[in-house]
């Protein structure tokens, strides 16, 4: 299995029950946006990230899941797990591209109006409704909303973020 991509999602907070069920506190996220299809998660030992394969699992709260490990039999098995990090593949989770790349250190990233340069993430602020990259344009410190229907493209690789902005935006 190749492993990319892999997002924090919470921490296994404790055992639920007798048959080895754990329930997973989530960070920052809502369990409906963990895809039924989730067939692994990903726990760091020892500062490596290994998978363990689901043998099913389920929204508990809005921020918590009930996990079953497919080798977790009883509760003294899933007792090792507790205050374990979890993590999910980026394909595991639906979450908006606008919220994963607030969770990425884009600070100088190159960020483009379509193939126009704008210029370089100097800051991210978190705001009540939406993130906002500030840049400096035309000699001009401007806040451009990180916004779902703006994102074209995220360039991971040449930490680049390509977005399509409407007509009049830098001129705020």
């Amino acid at each position: 299995m190749a492993i990319s991509n892999l997002i924090f999602i919470g921490k296994i907070s404790r055992t639920h029950g007798y048959k080895g069920d754990l329930v997973c506190r989530l960070s920052n996220y809502s369990a409906s946006v963990v895809k039924p299809s989730l067939e692994f998660i990903f726990f760091e030992m020892d500062s490596e990230k290994v998978p363990f394969r689901l043998r099913e699992f389920s929204m508990l709260t809005d921020d918590s899941l009930l996990i079953n490990l497919a080798n977790c039999e009883d509760d003294n098995e899933a007792r090792k797990f507790i205050n374990s990090d979890v993590f999910l593949q980026n394909s595991d989770i639906d979450i908006p591209r606008s919220t994963l790349i607030a969770d990425e250190n884009i600070i100088g990233w190159s960020v483009f109006n379509n193939s126009d340069f704008l210029g370089l993430v100097e800051d991210l602020i978190e705001n009540k409704t939406q993130f906002l990259i500030v840049l400096t344009y035309k000699k001009k410190e401007v806040f451009i909303p990180l916004v779902e229907a703006f994102i074209i493209r995220i360039d991971e690789i040449g930490k680049s973020l390509y977005l399509s902005l409407p007509d009049g935006l830098l001129d705020l």
